[in-house]
């Protein structure tokens, strides 16, 4: 899921175990990216209720900064086309199975969340970019009032800030947060989480919100 997702997913193009594909994973890269520092994630999720689906539309964006003498990652990146080609490919297999090998539930139904796109995208310092991910699921509306999302991972630690929003239909109201995070219910249909560096978090995050008529 969104916040657990964020905290634990590290693995880039150059982690082998996570990847497992030898072919795409050249070990002459390795060298050259393995600087590669975490600094930031953020993620969005729009949850809508369509007919008896709920619907979440998912972007995750994780902040990287190089810091590796010249600025390696950008100069592979834009010097090497196979390697820009393959590089987003690999950062879709890498979530991808990150996604099957947590639970995500619906309503008491386990979902399966899909990555549909992944945008790499550099600033004007060339040591610092990001990777986006598009990331959709849906599951069953409940035929109870109350819909409730979880998402069961290994208990981890931060370590990087990070901060999650998701936004609900407007009516909805959130009734239960259940979350080792901080978190803000302020707008009764926006649920935002905030996560510093260090911060331990729990293996269950669980969200349960009603659709006022």
């Amino acid at each position: 899921m969104d916040l657990l997702r964020i905290m634990i997913f590290q693995a880039t193009a150059y982690n082998k175990e996570i990847l497992g594909n030898e072919d795409i994973l050249k070990m002459k890269y390795i060298t050259r990216v393995q600087m590669l520092i975490p600094h930031h994630a953020r993620s969005a999720i729009h949850v809508s209720h369509r007919g008896e689906i709920i619907e979440f539309s998912q972007i995750l964006t994780y902040n990287y900064k190089d810091t590796g003498l010249g600025n390696p990652y950008h100069d592979l990146f834009h010097d090497d086309i196979t390697f820009r080609q393959e590089e987003g490919e690999t950062l879709r297999i890498n979530m991808q199975k990150f996604l099957d090998d947590e639970k995500n539930v619906v309503n008491g139904e386990r979902v399966y969340p899909e990555v549909l796109d992944v945008l790499i995208d550099f600033s004007v310092d060339p040591s610092l970019f990001s990777f986006t991910w598009l990331i959709s699921w849906q599951g069953p509306i409940s035929d109870s009032k109350s819909q409730v999302y979880e998402a069961i991972i290994e208990p981890a630690i931060l370590d990087y800030n990070i901060d999650s929003m998701y936004i609900f239909p407007q009516g909805t109201r959130v009734i239960e947060v259940i979350s080792s995070l901080d978190y803000d219910n302020e707008i009764s249909h926006v649920l935002i989480y905030k996560g510093k560096k260090g911060q331990e978090v729990d293996e269950i995050e669980r969200i349960t919100w009603l659709l006022e008529e």
